[in-house]
């Protein structure tokens, strides 16, 4: 499975591939949000999407939603509100979904990086790490889970100078 948008009709879509067949559009996701990561959770797909409207792409509210993988339908089996900070990662960790957002840029008052998990129905704040620096993740959203821990790429700005290095996180 992947996710992906395609500017030039405004949709989102999470495609599979299943061994040599074509590629098939697994569901459609409302034509306001934009995919930027999917994860196993059990057995659901969790696909971290952020809003595409608006002056400034990406601000508002970011949505998790789980689908249970039945292509035959055209619902989601839940939505999940993730907070206003721009949802970048989503990983199942330990038994555990966590989402990493971000704050920084206009119309953010604040910088800071944001680690929620979810709890039932509602995603809680884990961990908030606030910055004076300005604070981005890379743009391939790139992630990797080892051991029960999730690695992945972040870039602060530090004296005037963009650092990028590799994170790490363990429940």
């Amino acid at each position: 499975y992947f996710g992906y948008y395609n500017s030039a009709n405004g949709t989102s879509v999470v495609a599979k591939k299943d061994g040599a067949s074509a590629l098939a559009t697994g569901i459609t996701l409302p034509t306001s949000m934009r995919v930027r990561s999917i994860a196993e959770y059990g057995n659901y797909l969790a696909i971290a999407c952020e809003p595409v409207s608006g002056a400034t792409p990406g601000f508002g509210r970011s949505v998790v939603y789980l689908w249970d993988r039945d292509a035959t339908l055209t619902t989601l089996s839940e939505s999940v509100y993730w907070g206003e900070e721009r949802l970048h990662i989503i990983e199942e960790v330990n038994g555990i979904l966590l989402g990493i957002s971000i704050a920084a840029g206009a119309p953010y008052f604040d910088r800071r990086i944001v680690f929620r998990n979810l709890s039932v129905s509602n995603a809680k704040i884990l961990l908030e790490i606030t910055t004076s620096s300005e604070v981005s993740i890379s743009s391939t959203n790139s992630k990797q889970k080892l051991n029960n821990r999730l690695y992945f790429n972040i870039g602060l700005t530090t004296n005037g100078s963009f650092r990028v290095g590799v994170w790490s996180v363990a429940i």
